[in-house]
């Protein structure tokens, strides 16, 4: 049985959901499905078992979270 979620974030422009999708695409290990919809990057998380989707989808919080930190830091 697979198990499914989806994240739907709005982020402030296009360009800035391409980056993100592109920082996630490179770490991704087959589990993720991710698209960008205008500013808005939709993210699709795939797993066998619901503590595996927990697992995936903590990982992608992390990175997301990671991100952006980093972006607004560069911004100064």
């Amino acid at each position: 049985m697979s198990h499914r979620a989806t994240l739907r974030l709005a982020l402030d422009t296009p360009a800035q959901a391409e980056r993100l999708r592109a920082s996630l695409a490179a770490d991704d290990d087959g589990h993720l499905a991710l698209r960008v919809e205008g500013a808005v990057l939709v993210i699709e998380a795939d797993a066998g078992a619901p503590l595996g989707l927990l697992r995936t989808l903590d990982e992608v919080v992390a990175q997301v979270a990671a991100a952006q930190k980093a972006e607004r830091a560069a911004r100064g």
